[in-house]
């Protein structure tokens, strides 16, 4: 059967190290300070670039967006210019204050955090039909497309971080955003540190197209899967299929142990791929997580400090 890809697509598809390239992107940002307090100074960062999708089909969606990413940067008083964390919320994400107030702990304990949104979400969400095809109606290609765009942007800003002087540069995600961070481990060598929480490495198992069992996405509810989308081409948003770039004690899983969308056996799976990274298990599922308890903060704090 003829496949619906390009060419382009077809070779870009078995080229990781090309699909998530960052190289000779057109990068444009600013930074503008607006608040400060006495624990921290928050700075906006605008980033602009034209990002080209990868899949041909999304083409005009993205000429119809003038999206120039703004995040804030919460800037530690106490240890300013040492270590930044970038947070990134899950996919469909309900609330953006709480990563806002999660970034202000941080910064209480010496630690500068940037709040990222993901493509199409909260102040980034335009109100058009044809553009928000990728969240309100997607297929597999469309997460495919919003992996790709948020790993290129999550390496542009720790770039860009990084040219400021933070000595360290990390990210911790929830979710989606968990998944994103194993992925960064594995392709950005500026990358210090990273922290999933609630996610896991194989999304094959989340994606079950013969199966209607429970803890599998339903794909004719959630997705339309496109038959000329191969397993092969899943396994390039899978971080299990690649080896992380920094040292596993960089890197640290936070996990529920009852999350069906990241059940126990999957992660460990994981970690035995990756020579066993440390993790913290919660008594927690996937909707009930514990992302954002004194506990939490405290214990990636203390993991952050101690990273050499």
């Amino acid at each position: 059967m003829k496949s619906l890809l390009t060419a382009g697509e077809e070779n870009l598809l078995r080229n990781p190290e090309t699909f998530y390239g960052i190289k000779d992107l057109d990068v444009g940002f600013e930074k503008k300070p607006f608040h400060t307090n006495s624990v921290f100074e928050v700075t906006n960062l605008e980033l602009n670039f034209n990002y080209k999708p990868f899949f041909s089909k999304f083409k005009e969606i993205y000429k119809s967006t003038d999206d120039i990413l703004k995040t804030p940067l919460y800037l530690s008083k106490s240890k300013l210019y040492s270590t930044c964390l970038i947070l990134i919320h899950g996919f469909k994400s309900k609330n953006k204050k709480i990563y806002i107030q999660l970034a202000e702990r941080f910064c209480k304990k010496g630690i500068s955090a940037v709040v990222y949104t993901l493509p199409f979400h909260f102040e980034r969400y335009l109100n058009d039909s044809k553009v928000n095809v990728i969240l309100n109606k997607p297929d597999f290609s469309a997460t495919i497309e919003l992996f790709r765009q948020t790993v290129i942007e999550l390496r542009i800003l720790i770039n860009i971080i990084k040219s400021y002087g933070y000595e360290k540069v990390g990210c911790l995600g929830f979710s989606f955003g968990g998944y994103c961070c194993s992925l960064l481990a594995c392709f950005e060598k500026d990358l210090d540190f990273s922290i999933p929480m609630g996610s896991k490495g194989d999304f094959n198992s989340l994606i079950n197209l013969k199966s209607n069992k429970k803890n599998t996405i339903s794909t004719e509810k959630d997705f339309s899967f496109n038959k000329y989308l191969s397993e092969d081409y899943i396994k390039l948003i899978c971080p299990i299929n690649y080896k992380p770039i920094i040292d596993k004690k960089n890197i640290l899983f936070i996990q529920g142990l009852f999350d069906h969308r990241a059940p126990f056996k999957d992660i460990e799976k994981l970690r035995k791929a990756w020579n066993y990274p440390p993790v913290i298990w919660y008594p927690c599922e996937h909707s009930t997580f514990f992302l954002f308890n004194r506990l939490t903060l405290i214990l990636a704090a203390n993991f952050i400090e101690k990273l050499s």
